[in-house]
C-alpha cells in the first residue's frame, strides 16, 4: 500500500553540465489534484495531502509524507480510505496544534471536518453545510479560531462555515447564482485587521473581481474592483507583492499570458500593474521570494508551453528576469515548501501527476531595504518566543510576513518587548514604516528557532 520514492540528486543529474535555478524531480507516476503542503505529520517537515484523481472530481485522498534528506527529496505515500469530490482544504480547526483538513465525501457530498490526531491520521466529523468543490480557511469572524469559505464552482456558489472553536461549523450563504467560474483567496484587504475575501470571475471577456468587505459579526459587503475589460481570470492570490506592509492583489489573465496586480494604494484603493509575461496561456501561478534577497518572484505554469521563474529585481518597480524551469505542460498546480531542509522554498507540481522541483538558487538572505540611516536593533536575532526593538518616540506601525509574503501580525501600538511565541519556528521578516509618511523606515530579517 505504500511506495517509496527517493531520488538522490548528485547521481540523478551527474549529467548536468550547468547550474540551474530549479531541478526537475522525476515523473513519480502519482496523480494528485491541488496539493495542499503542511506538517500534517508532526515532525516539523512539510508534507503534502490531495485528491488522487486524473481529470475527474473524484479521487482518494492521499498523504505523501515527508522523508527528505539534503540534497534528496523523498515521499512516502498511503491513502488515507475515503474517496472525495474536489479538493480539500486545511487548517487548525480545533485549536490544538496540528493541521486538519475539510473534505466534501465523494458518495452524497457531505462535508467532512477531519481532525488530526497528531500523526498525520484523522478522525471524522461530519458537519451541516452546503455542497462545496474546494475550500479556502482563515479567522473570518476575528475569534481567534479557524473557519473555512467553501465554494462550488459547478453551481457558482459560495457560503461561509463558521467554527465554534472545537471544529463544528455553522454555515450560512456568501453569493449563489453567479454565471461564471470563479476562484477565491482570503486577506486583508482594507488594513482594518480582519480577513476580508476576494473573488475573480472568469467571464471570458468581461471577468470581474470582487472584494466581500469584512463588517463584523460575520456580514461581507461585496465591492467590485474591477469588472470590465479582462480576460480569461482563472487564478488569483493576495500577497504583499511590493513589501510595504499591505496586501495586493495578483491574478492571471489565461488569454493574455499575463500575471496582473492590483497594487494597494490605502483602504479601499488599488492601482493596476503588469507584473510577468508567460511564454504561453497560463494555468496557475504562485508567487513568493524563492532566493530570499526580500524580493518577490513568480513561478508561472502553462497549458503548452514551458513553465517558467521570474526573478524580481525591485520590489516597487516590478521589474524580472526570466527563464524557463520546467518542460511540465500543463501545470495546473504550483504550491511552495522547503521540503529538502535546506532554507528554501521548493515546489510541488501538478498536472494531474505529481512533480516535484528542487531550489538551486543561490540564497540571498538579505533584508529587502532601509529607505532611511536608521538602524533599529532587534534582539534577540534568533529568537525563541519574545523580541525586543526600541522605538521610543517613534510614531510607526509594524508589520510580521513570512517568506511567502503573507501578513502574520502587525500593529500601531508601541511596545519595547513583542511576544512572538504563537510563530513557527522559521524565517520572518520585520517591517517598520513611519505613520506620517508612509515610507518603510527599515526592513529586518528574522529567524525563529
Amino acid at each position: 500500500m505504500r511506495l517509496f520514492f527517493l531520488v538522490t540528486l548528485v547521481l540523478y543529474f551527474s549529467s548536468i553540465s550547468k547550474a540551474q535555478s530549479f531541478i526537475h524531480g522525476p515523473y513519480l507516476n502519482k496523480s494528485i489534484g491541488l496539493p495542499l503542503v503542511a506538517d500534517f505529520t508532526g515532525d516539523g517537515k512539510p508534507d503534502v495531502i490531495g485528491s488522487s484523481r486524473n481529470f475527474s472530481f473524484i479521487g482518494d485522498l492521499t498523504l505523501y509524507k515527508n522523508l527528505s534528506e539534503t540534497d534528496s527529496i523523498i515521499f512516502e505515500s498511503s491513502k488515507l480510505g475515503m474517496k472525495i469530490w474536489g479538493d480539500p482544504g486545511y487548517g487548525d480547526f480545533d485549536g490544538d496544534g496540528d493541521m486538519d483538513l475539510v473534505i466534501a465525501e465523494s458518495e452524497d457530498t457531505t462535508i467532512l471536518v477531519l481532525l488530526n490526531n497528531g500523526n498525520g491520521t484523522f478522525t471524522s466529523h461530519p458537519q451541516v453545510a452546503e455542497a462545496a468543490y474546494d475550500f479556502r480557511s482563515a479567522d473570518l469572524d476575528g475569534d481567534d479560531d479557524i473557519d473555512v469559505v467553501a465554494f462550488n464552482i459547478l453551481d457558482y456558489s459560495a457560503y461561509l462555515m463558521i467554527n465554534d472553536g472545537n471544529g463544528v461549523f455553522t454555515s450560512t450563504p456568501l453569493f449563489s447564482n453567479e454565471e461564471d467560474e470563479f476562484n477565491i483567496d482570503l486577506g486583508d484587504l482594507d488594513g482594518d485587521e480582519d480577513v476580508d475575501i476576494l473573488a475573480v470571475f472568469n467571464g471570458f471577456f468581461n471577468g470581474k473581481i470582487i472584494e466581500w468587505e469584512n463588517k463584523g459579526n460575520n456580514l461581507f459587503s461585496d465591492r467590485p474592483l474591477r469588472s470590465a475589460a479582462i480576460s480569461g481570470i482563472e487564478n488569483v492570490q493576495v500577497v504583499d507583492i511590493d513589501q510595504d506592509g499591505d496586501n495586493d492583489i495578483a491574478y492571471s489573465s489565461f488569454e493574455s499570458a499575463k500575471v496582473l496586480a492590483l497594487i494597494n494604494k490605502g483602504p479601499n484603493f488599488f492601482t493596476d500593474q503588469n507584473l510577468a509575461q508567460a511564454t504561453g496561456a497560463i494555468r496557475n501561478f504562485d508567487i513568493a521570494d524563492f532566493n530570499t534577497d526580500g524580493i518577490m518572484d513568480i513561478i508561472i505554469g502553462c497549458n503548452s508551453s514551458s513553465c517558467t521563474y521570474h526573478e524580481g529585481l525591485s520590489a516597487t518597480g516590478f521589474d524580472y528576469s526570466s527563464e524557463p524551469i520546467s518542460e511540465v505542460q500543463a501545470m495546473f498546480f504550483i504550491e511552495h515548501g522547503d521540503f529538502d531542509g535546506d532554507d528554501d522554498l521548493d515546489l510541488i507540481v501538478s498536472n494531474g501527476d505529481f512533480w516535484w522541483l528542487s531550489n538551486e538558487l543561490e540564497q540571498q538572505h538579505v533584508s529587502v531595504h532601509t529607505l532611511d540611516e536608521i538602524a533599529y536593533n532587534i534582539y534577540p536575532n534568533p529568537f525563541t518566543d519574545y523580541i525586543v526593538i526600541n522605538l521610543s518616540g517613534k510614531e510607526v506601525d509594524m508589520y510580521i510576513a513570512d517568506p511567502f509574503g503573507r501578513l502574520l501580525w502587525e500593529s500601531s501600538r508601541y511596545t519595547s518587548s513583542i511576544n512572538l511565541g504563537f510563530l513557527q519556528k522559521g524565517i520572518y521578516f520585520l517591517t517598520i514604516v513611519d505613520r506620517k509618511s508612509g515610507r518603510i523606515v527599515q526592513t529586518s530579517k528574522m529567524i525563529k528557532i
